[in-house]
């Protein structure tokens, strides 16, 4: 077997609300049955979603439904009961913060390698015994045949996993968060994966799986063998200060402890370094994906060699502040990042407010997951697809004059605190999705006289009967009659 095909890559209507719900409030439990696939959010406007601790649906539901529990588990959602629901196919990121345990789809089929990759608090996963495709043994679950380790959930208490011998597949985040795992064993006649010192390998040790985020040594040498290695492979190992290299490795390198690759592509900062601001080494050209995940780093100092960063960089680190020092192509305002003239990323906890300067474009999920809590958006060419969205701190948005749309899907996705938005007069699109899963909005302010088109699920998960929408006073009958505004109840003049 190729030892790279141990690894699975996955790619990234109208609703009609004829519903049944209830609610348990004595165990703080809601059961939910969809008519209607997408739906769900349409539910329980009346209910307590804010205090359900477990959430059980019956019913047909798809990825929008799957976006307005990610949106109400940031309040303190235990358990995810899906046993009942009609979804055969798991191929959504279930990245939720919260909930513990989940159950899944008695008729699912197939589930996506990197699923539950960002679950952090999962404890349990629990299937259904005559369910022919999967199996959980011990909380972790596999296929059926035990071949393929499907699922581990990150906070299982095991300080030692022993992987079965016929495993063969397992996916390339398995082990990320799993941080009581002190040590990998692999039972004897696994022919594709073999540990060492604990460390998890593939048999010719070509591929680094998974470094135990428990193990208590505060060094490690990557062996000379390795020529890939997961880029969750390190997620959470506090001891680890330092990551030395074998002199006869030829795909990596160390610098000061912190892992580089031979293009000079920055990896892995250990999560064990006492140190808040780190200089890029002048080597680094490029920053790898989650490369500060777990460190405690707050102030990052760019280097002037530095052209590129990964799309997910900064992401899971502690970093609120970044210099560019003598970077001649990279400058930072508010917490933000502009490559040349495009917003690029945020500081991942700058908490300030975001006011972005003059731009050609804002960059695909530039700030998603950021800590910040209001944010102005200056006319831009191009505004990248999600690009504020699961923002769970954001409270207020603004868009200034001249902008006349988002121009890409989701632009609030699932930003569960965002309570206030202003539309200026030039704004004429609400895009696809752009609010969907803002629970919390409590009001928008569209100053728009030309009343802007709406596309579908723009508005999924925003309470419209509390929601107040302000628009100017010539134009309020307008808004009232037309058949998309007219949903939201509260409609007022601007003051």
């Amino acid at each position: 077997m190729n030892v790279l095909s141990l690894f699975k890559k996955i790619a990234y209507c109208s609703c009609i609300p004829v519903l049944f719900s209830s609610c348990n409030q004595g165990n703080k439990t809601l059961n939910v049955t969809v008519k209607e696939v997408g739906t769900l959010y349409k539910q329980c406007y009346d209910k307590d979603w804010a205090n359900a601790k477990k959430l059980a649906i019956t019913g047909p539901i798809n990825e929008n439904d799957i976006a307005f529990i990610k949106a109400i588990d940031n309040n303190g959602l235990e358990e995810l009961d899906l046993s009942k629901a009609d979804i055969q196919h798991l191929k959504f990121y279930f990245d939720f913060n919260k909930f513990s345990t989940i159950v899944l789809p008695n008729r699912v089929e197939t589930i996506s390698p990197e699923a539950f990759q960002c679950c952090t608090n999962l404890k349990e996963i629990r299937i259904n015994k005559d369910n022919t495709k999967f199996i959980s043994i011990d909380g972790v679950l596999y296929s059926a045949d035990t071949t393929r380790l499907v699922v581990y959930p990150a906070k299982l208490q095991n300080k030692t996993y022993t992987i079965p011998a016929k495993v063969t597949s397992i996916s390339n985040c398995m082990f990320a968060q799993a941080d009581s795992i002190a040590e990998f064993k692999v039972e004897e006649g696994n022919k594709v994966l073999t540990a060492t010192n604990g460390v998890l390998y593939s048999k010719d040790k070509k591929i680094l799986v998974a470094y135990p985020a428990n193990k208590k040594d505060t060094t490690f040498v990557l062996p000379a063998e390795v020529e890939h290695i997961s880029w969750t492979a390190f997620w959470g190992a506090k001891s680890l200060k330092s990551i030395t290299v074998d002199k006869k490795n030829t795909n990596y390198k160390s610098v000061n402890g912190v892992l580089i690759d031979q293009s000079n592509k920055l990896l892995c900062v250990p999560a064990g370094r006492e140190t808040e601001t780190f200089t890029l080494p002048q080597c680094v050209t490029n920053i790898g994906t989650y490369a500060f995940q777990s460190s405690p780093v707050k102030k990052l100092v760019l280097n002037d060699s530095l052209y590129k960063l990964d799309k997910w960089a900064l992401h899971g680190s502690q970093i609120d502040a970044i210099e560019t020092a003598n970077n001649k192509n990279m400058t930072v305002s508010d917490g933000v990042l502009y490559i040349g003239k495009t917003a690029f990323t945020c500081a991942p906890s700058y908490k300030g407010h975001v006011k972005l300067k003059e731009t050609i474009s804002i960059d695909e999920r530039a700030f998603q997951r950021s800590q910040f809590e209001e944010i102005t958006v200056t006319p831009s060419m191009v505004i990248g697809p999600f690009f504020c969205s699961y923002n769970n701190k954001l409270k207020k948005a603004t868009f200034e004059e001249g902008i006349e749309t988002a121009k890409g899907l989701g632009a609030f996705y699932c930003c569960t605190g965002l309570e206030e938005v202003d539309l200026p007069s030039t704004f004429n699109l609400i895009t696809n999705r752009m609010f969907l899963g803002c629970i919390s909005l409590k009001s928008i302010t569209v100053r728009a006289e030309n009343i802007p088109e709406i596309e579908r699920h723009a508005f999924d998960g925003v309470d419209l009967q509390n929601c107040t929408l302000y628009v100017p006073a010539k134009s309020i009958e307008k808004y009232k009659s037309n058949e998309d505004w007219c949903q939201f109840k509260n409609i007022k003049a601007i003051k």
